[in-house]
């Protein structure tokens, strides 16, 4: 967000708020229930994806501050409403992954894929957004085929050949 007025401020504050509310209810509420879908996980699901939730919003805010340019200039990084909104799309490609792999993790893995996977998607997406110039409105291209693609991996990569 570039320098501005208290007015242009109050006014980005204001269009951007209501959209972080509503990935934020996607997050929570629409990823946590679309998981029940299997009967044998489904209060499992929900209480993953409210602890998934948790630990990638904040753990993305981080993350993707070491690739902000106030980090590279000033040492720290902003957390404002954008980087909220922003975390909750990180959090939306854990939870796809974790879609992928429902019931194949004990909570205390998912936590552990969780930390090593959000490094690895925003690293893509600051690589395919910054050199390739690529990005879309949606972010099918990176936060949907990035956790699909890395959840089908995890998931023959942790297959259960006994079942």
């Amino acid at each position: 967000m570039p320098a501005a007025g208290p007015n242009q401020t109050s006014e980005y504050v204001n269009t951007m708020y209501p959209m972080f509310q509503d990935v934020h209810v996607m997050i929570f509420i629409g990823f946590g229930f679309l998981m029940t879908f299997l009967r044998r996980y489904g209060y499992s699901a929900v209480s993953i994806n409210m602890l998934l939730s948790c630990f990638v919003i904040q753990w993305g805010i981080i993350v993707r501050g070491f690739w902000s340019e106030h980090f590279a200039e000033h040492g720290k990084f902003v957390i404002n409403v954008n980087s909220l909104l922003t975390a909750d799309f990180a959090a939306a490609v854990i939870l796809i992954t974790m879609g992928a792999m429902l019931g194949k993790l004990s909570p205390s893995q998912y936590v552990i894929l969780s930390l090593i996977e959000t490094p690895v998607a925003l690293t893509t997406e600051h690589i395919v957004i910054e050199y390739f110039k690529a990005n879309d409105v949606g972010g099918s291209m990176i936060v949907h085929a990035f956790g699909a693609y890395f959840g089908l991996a995890c998931s023959a990569a942790f297959n259960k050949k006994e079942m």
